[in-house]
């Protein structure tokens, strides 16, 4: 999958903006979601900060990995 100029990809950027319906149609079409950008967080790390609910609530039905560590050795459930 494509990544903007800051390394996000667009699952990242639904993740961001809550936008659970989208992120859900992009997993559907095999966009990798455990996939990190620049900064070494994923999709879930995005969510979790965000406080992203509904979508961190897909994103996790859907298998997304709650362990995975962003740059600084941190996981989603650290952040939260």
């Amino acid at each position: 999958m494509k990544k903007d100029k800051d390394g996000k990809t667009v699952l990242h950027i639904a993740a961001y903006n809550n936008s659970n319906e989208t992120a859900e149609v992009l997993i559907s079409h095999n966009a990798n979601i455990n996939e990190k950008g620049e900064d070494g967080n994923t999709a879930f790390h995005i969510a979790t900060r965000n406080n992203s609910k509904e979508t961190t609530i897909i994103l996790i039905s859907l298998s997304a990995n709650i362990n995975e560590k962003d740059k600084d050795g941190e996981t989603s459930l650290d952040i939260a």
